[in-house]
């Protein structure tokens, strides 16, 4: 089978991630793969450095903004590589307007990752997204209940499911922590709601001396607010810049935390799950459907601070033994849900039958 992956970058970000793990999970189950960027590839994205070398990469030169030349771009792609399947992501699947018209020798699928409506994006890509939806010309697919739930309320009909996955690594923990370490992989920007998680976080530093926050993630967009969240690190919230592997500080974590408003199925709960660092969020997206409270990880009661923090304080306290259940049930749930070759076999599975 010949696939092709679509999507805009491949900076960091969960999509991003999830298109490098499943087109190399299929390149190594004997598909020909290529990967096509909207805009091209530079020293941001070393997600490309990631490709198995037998996939190929191209990239289309768009422009800011909504490009009417990548539309055409995107069909002389396709042509060219003349695959089976065309599979398309967050802001790259508008960009299939005019190949499914120009091209019908393939099939055209789009994961939605995010809750719907707000990845549609404005009135010109929601649009275009409910005109490839509802003639069936893209077959859409969501990765949890949740987000499953939103498209159906858009779209106003059943998109089919597959929850995401990451490959299994041999982690070498990269410290060997004296602290009770918690790890805050994110980038900086609003939806990720990094202040209710200092806030919180800043109250359990009063109360217990021996904990720290280490945030891991890019604040290149969004400076402003970074220097904002600045002022609210003190010396238990230490920022760590950008990793190209988290899990090797997550391997002897305390916890993984979010604190999103809003989350599709993130990428780095199963990265947590998949090293045994038990993960705490908030009850948002697809966050609910991963995370089974005081089992394999904690949710907050709600978005307050004061919930947060009691999630926090509980993660902090809970005994060795306890503990220890808890990461082998993270473990266990990755084993069971979320590794990227289950997520690979259900892709082709879909790809084969739809």
């Amino acid at each position: 089978m010949r696939i092709l992956e679509l999507i805009p970058t491949l900076k960091v970000g969960g999509a991003e991630t999830f298109v490098v793990n499943i087109t190399n999970a299929f390149a190594a189950n004997g598909h020909e793969c290529e990967v096509v960027t909207l805009f091209d590839v530079d020293d941001g994205d070393f997600l490309a450095q990631r490709l198995d070398a037998k996939i190929s990469l191209i990239s289309l030169d768009k422009a800011k903004g909504f490009d009417f030349k990548c539309l055409c771009n995107v069909v002389r792609a396709i042509k060219k590589y003349k695959p089976d399947i065309v599979h398309a992501h967050i802001g790259a699947i508008s960009y299939l307007l005019l190949a499914v018209i120009f091209y019908r020798h393939c099939k055209y699928f789009a994961t939605i990752h995010s809750e719907a409506n707000r990845e549609a994006g404005g009135i010109l890509t929601k649009t275009i997204r409910k005109i490839l939806f509802k003639l069936k010309l893209v077959i859409p697919v969501t990765i949890s209940k949740e987000s499953m739930l939103s498209f159906e309320k858009l779209y106003v009909m059943t998109p089919d499911m597959i929850c995401n996955g990451v490959p299994e690594v041999e982690v070498i923990a990269g410290e060997d922590y004296d602290k009770l370490v918690f790890i805050h992989p994110a980038s900086c920007q609003p939806i990720k709601n990094q202040v209710l998680l200092f806030k919180a976080f800043s109250e359990l530093a009063q109360q217990n001396t021996n904990v720290e926050l280490h945030w891991f993630g890019d604040h290149s967009q969004y400076e402003t607010l970074f220097n904002e969240l600045s002022s609210l690190f003190g010396d238990k919230i230490i920022y760590k810049g950008v990793t190209q592997d988290v899990r090797k500080y997550l391997k002897n974590a305390r916890a993984m935390c979010l604190s999103s408003i809003m989350e599709g199925m993130p990428m780095t709960i199963i990265e947590a799950m998949s090293v045994g660092c038990i993960p705490i969020a908030t009850p948002v997206g697809g966050c609910i459907n991963m995370i089974e409270d005081k089992v394999n990880g904690f949710l907050s009661a709600d978005m307050s601070t004061e919930a947060y923090y009691e999630v926090l304080k509980k993660a902090a306290t809970i005994s060795d033994e306890e503990l220890n259940k808890m990461r082998k049930s993270a473990r266990n749930t990755y084993e069971q849900k979320y590794t990227i070759d289950k997520t690979a076999l259900e892709y082709i599975n879909l790809f084969t039958h739809r």
